[in-house]
């Protein structure tokens, strides 16, 4: 029996439990994906995300991983992408193979009612927010943060051919992407969320800087956590961590009081993402069938928060990792000194010396490139 799968007696009949320990219902849909069936199908297979059908069975489109309404806004189609491996890759053809029925449901579910919300404005987002909570966005990141890394299977890791031919998902471990994978699925699956699998989630107020637009996307596959900003608010989700890096973060981000630079931004990103790195305590995540209510996926959250051995040179690899694109463009005389503290982790773009918020973190040198881009 799989210990992250619980049935009761009086359920047990309405599923099925394959050989390697995936959940179907009795119209065949499946419920979940074990771990070895979602790294065979799905991570290393060409079979639909969200679904699991294979190509020879139903219909399969393109799905967009940033959708057409943002591209368009934003003028992304020509833009490019910064991969793991730091090339370049268009937007527009930024893509992965989708079932036509799993897409079509996804555009009414998530894309549809994100494109009209955020063509409403900020204060808008912030209202439907603190009325119905942000399971809608958060919901949003788990599937481009899924659909980006998905993505990447099929994506040389070295530029240069000459140096093999292994794909940047061949890096991986694939089973972390397996409890987001369950929760991004489960407007098909219909499971239920409890609270704790809700991560961290902010949705902070970011300045619109006249070279970086308003768009920006970053996200960093060992932790699990996403940034996405429009125009000016920016989401800070972290998966996998039942809200843990938040509470540990809590009172650092209560000092800030105004909108965010891109460095601060990323900033925060990074901190976030290097708490649940080494978060003492992580969470549990399960599948539930012994409810009367049907499938839930739930999971556990520890009340104190403990880091395991943190250190300033393994926080500012991702510090620096998160902001260097940014700082490159920056202007400052002590350019290269802010850089070394970056990647030594000892520097804050958030606070000056006295503890008070910096309203204006960063000046960005000029370029004539209009290509050049924050991400």
């Amino acid at each position: 029996m799989n210990p992250n799968i619980s049935f009761a007696p009086h359920s047990a009949s309405m599923y099925k439990t394959t050989d390697d320990g995936s959940v179907l219902d009795e119209t065949g849909k499946v419920l979940y994906f074990s771990v070895a069936r979602f790294v065979h199908d799905i991570c290393m297979g060409n079979c639909c995300f969200i679904c699991g059908a294979s190509p020879d069975s139903t219909k399969f489109n393109n799905e967009h991983i940033l959708p057409r309404w943002l591209l368009k806004r934003y003028n992304l189609y020509s833009r490019q992408i910064t991969l793991p491996n730091l090339t370049g890759y268009n937007y527009g053809q930024y893509v992965i193979p989708c079932c036509q029925n799993c897409n079509a449901l996804l555009g009414r579910k998530i894309e549809e009612p994100l494109r009209k919300l955020v063509s409403e404005g900020s204060a808008a987002v912030n209202e439907y927010v603190r009325k119905e909570g942000p399971w809608l966005i958060f919901l949003w990141q788990c599937l481009i943060f899924l659909k980006t890394h998905l993505k990447d299977k099929n994506l040389p890791l070295n530029r240069d051919r000459r140096s093999g031919n292994e794909m940047i998902g061949e890096i991986y471990e694939w089973k972390l992407l397996h409890h987001i994978h369950s929760v991004a699925r489960s407007i098909y699956t219909g499971a239920k969320l409890s609270p704790e699998i809700l991560g961290s989630f902010l949705l902070i107020p970011a300045k619109v800087h006249e070279h970086f637009e308003g768009f920006d996307y970053g996200d960093l596959y060992i932790t699990g956590s996403s940034l996405l900003q429009l125009d000016d608010m920016c989401f800070i989700s972290v998966l996998n961590d039942a809200n843990g890096a938040l509470c540990s973060l809590d009172s650092t981000l209560q000092k800030i009081n105004g909108p965010l630079s891109p460095l601060q931004t990323r900033e925060v990103f990074a901190r976030l993402s290097y708490i649940n790195l080494k978060l003492k305590n992580r969470p549990q995540f399960f599948s539930d069938f012994n409810h009367p209510a049907g499938y839930r996926i739930i999971g556990t959250r520890h009340s104190h928060v403990a880091l395991l051995d943190p250190r300033n040179e393994e926080f500012g690899q991702i510090f620096y990792y998160a902001t260097s694109q940014i700082l490159a463009f920056m202007e400052n005389e002590n350019k290269e000194q802010i850089e070394e503290h970056v990647r030594n982790g000892n520097y804050t773009f958030l606070f000056d010396r006295e503890g008070h918020f910096i309203k204006d973190s960063m000046v960005r040198r000029e370029t004539n490139d209009p290509h050049e881009r924050s991400h």
